[in-house]
C-alpha cells in the first residue's frame, strides 16, 4: 500500500513542477522563511498564539534575540509538553473569549484559526492583544479549498483516521485536531481585521497543498476543480493564505 502511494506522490510531483509557480509555493513554507524568520525586532514581546507543545522560537533564538515569549493555548498540556523554558509566560484560555492589556510586539498565529469556534472573537482578541503599531503574523488554511470542504463533510474522525493511514507524520502534529475553519477566508478576515482596529499590511494566498498527491486521480480533479473554483471566486478560492496585521 505504501509503494502504491508513493508512486502516486511522485507522479504528482512531476506535473506539479510543470505548473506556473504561483501553484507550486507551499504557503507554510514560505510564511516560516519569509514572514516568521525575518519579522521580529530585538526586545519585543511576542505571543506565540496556538503554538501550544510546538512554539516557534527554541530557547536559544528567543534569549539571542532578547524575546519575552507568552504561549497562549486551549490546552494547558499543550503548553506544559513544550520544551522546557520555551515560554516565559503560560496562558491557558480560548482566544476566541481571551482579552489582555495591549501589550504585544508581536503575535504568531500559525495554523491556529482553522481550529477556532468563532475567528470573530479570536481577530478580536489578537486586536486587543497587540500594541498601537504592533503586528500579528497569521496562516492559515482557507475554507473553500477542496480538502476543507471533504474535511468538514466527512467529520472530524474519520478525517484523523483517513490522515493517519496516508500520512502518518500527521499524526505528531495539530492536523488531528478539529477544524471548522470558521470565516477562513481572506475577505472575511480582511473584514474581520477592518472591524477590530487592524489594518492588512500584507496578504498572499497560495495554491498547493498535499492531500491530494496519494492518488493521482484525485490529485488531477483536485487541480481542475481548483481552476474552475479560482475563477469564480478569487483569492477565496485559495488552499491557505497569510496576512499581516496590524494594529492601528
Amino acid at each position: 500500500m505504501r509503494s502504491f502511494l508513493n508512486l502516486n506522490i511522485a507522479a504528482a510531483r512531476v506535473i506539479n513542477q510543470r505548473l506556473p509557480e504561483d501553484y507550486r509555493t507551499d504557503g507554510n513554507f514560505w510564511f516560516q522563511k519569509n514572514v516568521l524568520k525575518n519579522g521580529f525586532r530585538d526586545g519585543d514581546v511576542v505571543y506565540d498564539v496556538g503554538g501550544g507543545s510546538r512554539p516557534w522560537f527554541t530557547v536559544e533564538q528567543a534569549r539571542a534575540l532578547n524575546l519575552t515569549v507568552i504561549g497562549v493555548d486551549i490546552s494547558g498540556d499543550e503548553l506544559r509538553a513544550a520544551p522546557e523554558g520555551s515560554y516565559d509566560e503560560i496562558i491557558e484560555a480560548d482566544l476566541c473569549e481571551f482579552s489582555n492589556d495591549r501589550k504585544a510586539d508581536r503575535i504568531i498565529c500559525q495554523a491556529t484559526l482553522e481550529h477556532v469556534h468563532d475567528s470573530a472573537g479570536a481577530i478580536r482578541s489578537i486586536s486587543g492583544l497587540l500594541k498601537p503599531g504592533g503586528e500579528a503574523f497569521t496562516f492559515c488554511p482557507c475554507r473553500n479549498a477542496l480538502f476543507a470542504r471533504l474535511n468538514r463533510r466527512l467529520g472530524h474522525d474519520v478525517k484523523k483516521k483517513l490522515l493517519g493511514a496516508a500520512f502518518p507524520y500527521t499524526e505528531e502534529g495539530h492536523d488531528g485536531f478539529a477544524a471548522p475553519y470558521d470565516k477562513c477566508t481572506p475577505g472575511d478576515m480582511r473584514r474581520l481585521a477592518e472591524e477590530n482596529g487592524l489594518s492588512v499590511a500584507f496578504l498572499k494566498t497560495f495554491w498547493v497543498s498535499g492531500y491530494f498527491y496519494v492518488f493521482l486521480p484525485a490529485y488531477l480533479g483536485w487541480r481542475v476543480y481548483q481552476l474552475v473554483a479560482r475563477a469564480v471566486q478569487g483569492e477565496d478560492a485559495c488552499e491557505s493564505f497569510c496576512m499581516i496585521l496590524r494594529k492601528r
